[in-house]
């Protein structure tokens, strides 16, 4: 559940580091040590030097703690690339602008906030335009077409996402592949022929803003949301709903007109009668981990 973003920019981004450091050590475990998938296990892994010991029990608060101490150091020894100082000279927690800065200037940490399911994802605006919702084929029709393709290869763990839904970054009209990100708790991307995809289709609530003060105003009172300074452009813009978290009364919206898709206060936002089903699925943003561009 989501409660506010004091109590997770303290705690749960170092949970889901712990968690993911966790799950990545389990899949190198049982990796062909030579494929590309184990390599960049292996590479993630080892930004965290030595790792925490193995005496520290599995999601226990002091293992927790240990990464909460690497996000401190990573922060610290990262200041110049602008993500800000870290915890206080005792060691105590991350601020939310800090942890803002950091999801920001960091594209790994950036993923794992993605995947996390923690609700971290909400302090990210994003630039570019969400695009579909698609459903992976079945194993018997995926597999043979990965390996046809001279451009892909295939991972065991593809074989999870065969009929399910995941969220279009990008095409690539080239090769006929596209690039899908899978929500948690896969929680990975890969790129996939398009024609191994369907796409689906749902209705869309559309949405108003506010006007510019009346919105600042409701982001910075919000406890899990930040203001930024791109969000003075929703000022009487159209959008449409692609989540809705009641817990916490707050929309994500993706603005085609200004190719802008953020969280914002339920109360900044006027519903329109006139919404009709559309083609194109709103789609959870996401950001690839080299071209596209997160702010």
């Amino acid at each position: 559940a989501y409660a506010s973003m004091a109590e997770h920019a303290g705690i749960t981004l170092p949970q889901a580091l712990e968690k993911r450091y966790c799950n990545c050590e389990k899949q190198l475990a049982t990796s062909d040590e030579e494929t590309d998938a184990a390599k960049e296990l292996a590479a993630e892994l080892s930004q965290y030097g030595p790792g925490p010991g193995k005496e520290l029990e599995q999601g226990s608060a002091e293992r927790v703690d240990w990464f909460q101490n690497w996000l401190d150091r990573t922060s610290s020894e990262s200041a110049t690339g602008g993500m800000g100082e870290g915890g206080d000279s005792e060691g105590n927690a991350l601020s939310r602008d800090q942890l803002w800065e950091m999801l920001q200037n960091n594209p790994r940490l950036r993923d794992m906030a993605e995947s996390s399911g923690l609700g971290l994802d909400r302090l990210l605006i994003n630039d570019q335009e969400p695009m579909r919702t698609v459903r992976v084929a079945k194993l018997e029709e995926l597999k043979p077409a990965v390996e046809a393709h001279s451009a892909l290869k295939w991972d065991d763990r593809l074989a999870d996402a065969c009929g399910c839904e995941g969220i279009v970054l990008r095409d690539d009209e080239s090769d006929g592949t596209a690039q899908v990100r899978f929500p948690p708790p896969l929680g990975f991307k890969a790129w996939l022929p398009t024609s191994m995809l369907q796409e689906l289709t749902q209705p869309c609530k559309r949405v108003k803003a506010c006007e510019t003060q009346q919105l600042l105003e409701a982001v910075e009172a919000h406890s899990a949301l930040k203001w930024d300074d791109r969000l003075a452009k929703l000022s009487g813009q159209e959008g449409f709903v692609v989540q809705h978290d009641k817990e916490d009364a707050t929309l994500q919206v993706r603005f085609p007109s200004v190719s802008l898709t953020a969280w914002l206060p339920e109360s900044t936002l006027t519903y329109l009668e006139d919404s009709q089903p559309t083609t194109e699925a709103p789609a959870t943003p996401a950001e690839s981990e080299d071209k596209d561009e997160t702010v």
